[in-house]
């Protein structure tokens, strides 16, 4: 998951520019205005805000393809999160069957815990992950194409 969550982080950082213009088209466009304005006779008007605003279909995409790699990046980081719980659920249960002291005690600590994994139903979120895994995976995969 963590190199899934890096390609994603690094996505996420190349895409953030197509929230604003272009500096080199914006660069050209204010020459354009500049060799406009020193003609001594300008016809019309320009607008100079047209050229610092992003095109509105631009500006849908990029917050689509955005909004698909947080989307991904989201379920890749709580699949994580939910990977560390069980193993250190897991890790848990182990410590108890080996701890030191009376057997009934001991049967008693691990029946606990086997009871706290069926309550949290562990089982399914273990099977859970790799389902989750595949999602944020199908997300990626879609911004790609």
């Amino acid at each position: 998951m963590a190199l899934l969550g890096g390609a994603l982080t690094a996505f996420i950082t190349q895409t953030a520019s197509r929230f604003r213009p272009d500096p080199q088209e914006v660069t050209n466009q204010l020459l354009a205005i500049y060799n406009h304005n020193t003609n001594p006779n300008p016809s019309t008007p320009i607008n100079v805000e047209k050229f610092f605003k992003l095109d509105d279909n631009k500006l849908k995409h990029a917050v689509f393809l955005n909004s698909i790699l947080y989307t991904s990046l989201a379920i890749s980081v709580a699949v994580a999160a939910v990977a560390m719980a069980a193993k250190l659920w897991i890790v848990r249960y182990k410590h108890e069957v080996s701890v030191p002291g009376p057997p009934r005690l001991r049967a008693t600590r691990r029946q606990e815990g086997y009871d706290g994994t069926i309550a949290w139903r562990l089982d399914k979120c273990i099977e859970a992950i790799a389902v989750y895994t595949l999602i944020a995976v199908v997300f990626f995969a879609i911004f790609i194409l």
